[in-house]
């Protein structure tokens, strides 16, 4: 069993609500219970390990959400804004999920990595067509670190000759100094083009292309840059390299649908039926995540709306009203 050594440490960790400690002490519990064999208690203490964090994920959310203030000198192209929906509000792919959730543990567990001289993944590439949740996962990958979400636009882009790094340098400065958040940038194969491609004024590319890559260098492990592209062929090879994880945000199958349309009712407090799912997902087959939710949305929305609310009649009527 835990020696009272580490019983004494989870007390006074618990006592002080040091979060950190109270994770580190469950942790070398965990282990000391692994090592002597007690595998049913290291399962114990495991559960109350991630019923911790869990706890810690939400208040992070809340606090965050609570502090937030309007900043008057974000640069140019650069908008801050606050989420308190994390990943477990999602419809996301198993594979694509494990690898988000270990990246989040990371941060979460920096000082572990940092004892071995080692960072957590913070340079993300989100590949895939339009409206399938790219801008969603990086603002909740934010929500569940309980960090700023930094979004850039196209305004970061201009005609001016130098006018484009100028604007890149003030965004990666004020996040650098952010003391951690979540840098997210959109249509990222507008600013990255291929150095030497067809779709790229050449010589502009490579000036605004190797400014980035100095920029990405450069960038502390505290902020977490997410890039977003529908045009992964698009991009710098350089630039490309430099991503530690590239996930790939697809259509959604048939089951991620399923889910999908089930969860955004109950986010609405509708509850659908099996057969209207089922309607609705055959209806929406080919679309879009975004388009999914449009079409869940203008249901309740009639639904809401109607002098005599039927579900029923609704999902029917706008289901018919899109054939």
């Amino acid at each position: 069993m835990a020696t009272v050594d580490m019983i004494i440490a989870g007390l006074n960790a618990c006592l002080t609500g040091n979060s950190n400690a109270i994770r580190s002490a469950l942790d070398t519990m965990v282990a000391h219970e692994i090592k002597t064999g007690n595998h049913t208690v290291a399962a114990k203490f495991r559960s109350v390990l991630e019923s911790h964090e869990n706890q810690v994920i939400s208040s992070t959310r809340r606090t965050y959400a609570a502090k937030k203030i309007l900043r008057s000198d974000t640069p140019k192209g650069m908008s801050e804004q606050v989420v308190v929906h994390g990943i477990d509000s999602m419809t996301l792919e198993k594979c694509v999920l494990d690898v988000v959730l270990k990246m989040i543990k990371e941060h979460k567990n920096r000082e572990r990595l940092q004892s071995y001289n080692l960072d957590p993944h913070h340079k993300i590439l989100l590949i895939g067509p339009p409206g399938n949740g790219k801008t969603t996962l990086a603002s909740r990958i934010a929500a569940d670190l309980g960090v700023p979400f930094f979004s850039v636009n196209g305004d970061v882009l201009s005609s001016l000759m130098g006018e484009t790094t100028k604007n890149i340098k003030e965004i990666f400065t004020y996040s650098a100094k952010a003391g951690g958040c979540v840098l997210f940038l959109d249509e990222f194969d507008a600013m990255g083009a291929e150095r030497s491609g067809k779709h790229s004024d050449v010589g502009e590319a490579k000036r605004i292309t190797a400014f980035l890559l100095t920029e990405i260098d450069a960038l502390p492990s505290d902020v977490v840059m997410i890039a977003a592209t529908n045009h992964q062929e698009l991009l710098d090879r350089a630039l490309w390299r430099r991503f530690q994880i590239k996930l790939e945000l697809g259509m959604p199958s048939h089951e991620q649908a399923t889910v999908f349309v089930s969860s955004t009712g109950k986010r609405h407090r509708v509850e659908f039926s099996p057969r209207q799912i089922l309607r609705i997902v055959k209806h929406t087959k080919g679309k879009c995540i975004a388009e999914i939710e449009h079409v869940c949305i203008e249901i309740i929305t009639d639904m809401a709306m109607s002098d005599k609310p039927d579900l029923e009649m609704s999902v029917e009527k706008i289901v018919g009203i899109m054939d």
